[in-house]
């Protein structure tokens, strides 16, 4: 006869419960509380933009007079809203000071 029919099937459960801890890893991808300033989505850390402790998309950090897509090096905010260096200045330049920045429609919040 070849081997033996004894098995023995017991379960390891120090081995099942190291599976069962969280790793830094996953917790950096656990659920988070973000939510973008500009769409109030959820902002997930593969996508965050962390600036002056506020989060965005990568696509929704856009200049709010012309759209264009901004960096947190190349950006100057005014009253909560984001510009690009360009865009402030050309602005500014129009007026000498920032009332030309301060007459955006007010964003309305809908509950």
């Amino acid at each position: 006869m070849t081997g033996s029919l004894e098995k023995s099937f017991e379960v390891k459960f120090d081995l099942y419960l190291k599976v069962q801890t969280n790793s830094k890893l996953s917790s950096l991808f656990a659920g988070t509380q973000d939510k973008c300033v500009t769409c109030k989505k959820t902002v997930y850390p593969i996508e965050k933009v962390a600036v002056d402790s506020k989060s965005y998309h990568r696509a929704c950090f856009r200049c709010s007079h012309g759209g264009c897509v901004i960096s947190p090096s190349n950006y100057i905010a005014h009253e909560h809203r984001l510009y690009c260096r360009h865009h402030h200045n050309q602005l500014f330049k129009q007026k000498g000071n920032f009332s030309q920045l301060d007459k955006h429609e007010e964003i309305k919040v809908s509950d």
